[in-house]
């Protein structure tokens, strides 16, 4: 199961300083009991972001970073960017309907780039666009720390999906790809079948509220649970799958 920061809160609520103030201070000071910064639905803006990724640099115990609805667009996602470029403590960041387009989506996929540390980011309701995708695909191919991604009710269209394609065969580390209430059908499932014949790390692939019908569902579950792919995984295969596989459907 994708792993939402808003589901966690009530988990790690020791841990977390109800007001936007005292939590600065907390953060400001490294507090060693802090390891989630709730900071959701306190309307930050890209100036009241700035603040807490300042003091953030030079944190050493907060792990997990929620943000949502804070009305961040691409300006509050590009300073976010340019703190994970040289953070190596955040390990997971909840962006939940921040009003972030293709511009702040490409940023942060540049960081993802260079990331070693980042293992949880979730997209979810945010127009991730085509240009997105693309810039996601990308970073996939660098990235080796990123296991799951979140991109639930992003506008992902089945066209937007190839486009991940070739970061997906590539990359070695994602667990968990949530594509969820998104405008995916028959187009989408052959992909990421075929795609599960290349990647033999994926482990779980949500399609909630798709088009995806239940036999293509349990097509895709069939295919992730392929014994070939647990044994290259665990390095007992002898060979992985070619990588040449056309990874678009056509009928």
């Amino acid at each position: 199961k994708f792993s939402s920061m808003a589901e966690e809160v009530d988990e790690f609520a020791e841990d977390t300083v109800p007001f936007s103030g005292h939590i600065l201070e907390c953060v400001q000071r490294n507090n060693p009991d802090l390891h989630l910064v709730s900071l959701g639905w306190m309307n930050l803006g890209p100036e009241g972001l700035v603040p807490f990724l300042d003091a953030l640099k030079s944190n050493t115990h907060v792990k997990k970073l929620c943000l949502q609805r804070n009305e961040l667009g691409d300006e509050g996602a590009c300073l976010l960017a340019e703190f994970l470029k040289t953070n190596k403590t955040i390990l997971q960041i909840d962006l939940f309907r921040n009003d972030i387009g293709a511009k702040g989506v490409s940023a942060l996929a540049e960081a993802l780039k260079v990331n070693e540390t980042l293992e949880n980011l979730s997209f979810q309701d945010n127009a991730v666009t085509a240009e997105g995708m693309r810039a996601l695909s990308e970073s996939l191919q660098y990235n080796h720390a990123l296991k799951q991604l979140g991109l639930f009710g992003c506008g992902v269209s089945n066209s937007d999906l190839a486009l991940l394609m070739e970061g997906l065969s590539a990359n070695a580390t994602l667990v968990h790809l949530d594509l969820s209430h998104n405008e995916l059908g028959v187009e989408a499932a052959h992909m990421l079948i075929r795609l599960l014949q290349v990647n033999m790390t994926l482990k779980e692939i949500t399609l909630l509220q798709t088009s995806v019908g239940s036999q293509l569902q349990g097509e895709i579950t069939a295919a992730l649970l392929n014994p070939i792919r647990a044994l290259w995984a665990a390095g007992e295969a002898d060979t992985k799958p070619a990588r040449e596989i056309p990874l678009q459907h056509s009928e």
